[in-house]
């Protein structure tokens, strides 16, 4: 969201995050990890950088077998 992206440009400090829901593709609803980094130049935040990892195989996985799970108690 917006706000993660804001507090690493006033922090300075890079972030993680996991799993982030994402409404708005063709395919529906997916899922995202990402670190962003601020990149300073001259001592200030002039850039921020991200790395963007599609995590929705994972989180589907995980809930497919949670609900098989509780299906069994």
């Amino acid at each position: 969201s917006e706000a993660i992206w804001k507090e690493v440009i006033s922090s300075g400090k890079s972030t993680t995050v996991k799993e982030q829901k994402h409404v708005g593709f063709d395919r529906g609803v997916t899922y995202w990890d990402a670190i962003i980094m601020p990149i300073f130049e001259e001592g200030k935040v002039r850039f921020i950088t991200s790395q963007t990892t599609d995590a929705t195989e994972r989180v589907t996985n995980r809930n497919r077998a949670e609900e098989h799970a509780n299906a069994l108690i």
